[in-house]
């Protein structure tokens, strides 16, 4: 194969790494930050705003940051923002009230919509083109490896350590993605236009943006809440087990997800993992059984293992001279998901319990399944490769 469609070039590898640690001091803080807040305030509702404040502030950064790629300085500012992400992770140790809380939550999660932006957009300059949907794959398994590994990782540091502790843990990984950001070139420019926040996005990007915050908003329910919920079911013992699978099928699966979409196309494997999607919410509905829990994490680990990247690669190749609109575009909907489901799972939590939560958020899918069927054009694989191509 020639140097020019290898994916695992240097630039790729470097780019792959400073994703991982940044997503990986993101999740540490997921399922720990709920406990450490509901600990303090007994407040599932406040838990989904701890949650939904974050990402909202990346969502109101995330068109911005697009921009903010095209500049000249682009690898300084994302070098710097890394560094000032860690330093807000350990400030949590130190918040003397609420309001100092949630401050340091809104500057962290617009570093994080700035950091994630710049990480996706060179990694889209560094994938082959005809390799853009297998590229995109790989470059997500970044992202769900830390997913699946953070979360676990976060509640053995607070239940063998302390909050202190983990909170100096995600610092030092912020700082290991800043270190290794160095070492990458900055992402190439393209075409953004001048305007206001709502020009920023790219409009060719929206189905698959739209498809993924449907899944995201179940992201934002079951990471926060799952914690509480096994702990009210008796099975939080086996929470470690439930990441632990997670990540062996996310693993295993995600590097066949883009060669079969690349073969059948995006629509049939992203309705695939739609579905699956559904199983593990109805699952998790009636969940008074290890076997239950652990059939809950491969059928998530399918689902969203399949959707994430597909979704990632198809927005970016609807909009080939656009890319980091696109990415952009796509990752405000992915925070945009994880901070609605959070709030809104919290107030379901509050008034109905925690089982309701996740019978609740089937519609989310279910919705997902109706667009990507409704579009299911854009996502056919002659138009997909026809983009690819052209790019």
């Amino acid at each position: 194969m020639p140097s020019s469609e290898r994916i695992l070039n240097r630039e790729f590898c470097l780019i792959w790494l400073v994703n991982f640690f940044i997503f990986i001091s993101f999740q540490i803080l997921i399922p720990t930050i709920p406990l450490f807040v509901s600990k303090i305030f007994h407040n599932d509702a406040i838990v989904g705003i701890v949650v939904g404040v974050y990402t909202f502030s990346a969502v109101l950064l995330r068109p911005i940051s697009g921009k903010l790629m095209e500049r000249p300085e682009a690898k300084a500012i994302t070098v710097l923002g890394l560094l000032v992400f860690g330093f807000l992770s350990i400030c949590y140790n130190f918040s003397s009230s609420l309001l100092v809380f949630f401050l340091i939550r809104i500057g962290h999660g617009a570093l994080w919509g700035i950091s994630t932006t710049a990480t996706s957009a060179v990694a889209a300059d560094a994938i082959p083109a005809m390799r853009r949907v297998e590229g995109m794959g790989y470059f997500t398994l970044s992202q769900n490896i830390a997913m699946a590994i953070g979360p676990g990782l976060g509640i053995y540091l607070i239940s063998r350590f302390t909050f202190g502790k983990l909170f100096f843990c995600s610092m030092t990984f912020s700082v290991m993605a800043a270190l290794t950001m160095l070492r990458v070139k900055a992402p190439k420019k393209t075409d953004i236009s001048e305007g206001g926040i709502l020009n920023l996005l790219e409009k060719a990007a929206l189905a698959p943006s739209l498809i993924l915050f449907c899944a995201t908003m179940i992201q934002g329910a079951i990471v926060p809440f799952l914690p509480l919920y096994a702990g009210e079911k008796g099975v939080i013992s086996y929470l470690g087990l439930y990441f632990a699978t997670f990540a062996t099928v996310l693993v295993l699966t995600r590097p066949f997800v883009g060669r079969l979409a690349n073969r059948k196309g995006i629509y049939i494997v992203s309705l695939a993992g739609l579905m699956a999607t559904v199983m593990a919410l109805m699952l998790l509905c009636r969940l008074n059984t290890l076997t239950g829990l652990l059939a809950s994490a491969v059928c998530w680990g399918l689902g969203f293992g399949a959707i994430h990247p597909l979704m990632m690669a198809a927005a970016i190749q609807l909009a080939p001279h656009n890319k980091a609109k696109a990415t952009a575009t796509i990752w405000t909907f992915f925070d945009l998901g994880i901070g609605i489901g959070a709030i809104l799972a919290g107030y379901v939590a509050k008034y109905w319990g925690y089982e309701a939560i996740y019978l609740t958020f089937t519609m989310f899918p279910l919705s997902a399944m109706v667009l990507l069927i409704s579009k299911r054009e854009l996502f056919r694989p002659t138009p997909i490769t026809t983009i690819s191509n052209i790019s």
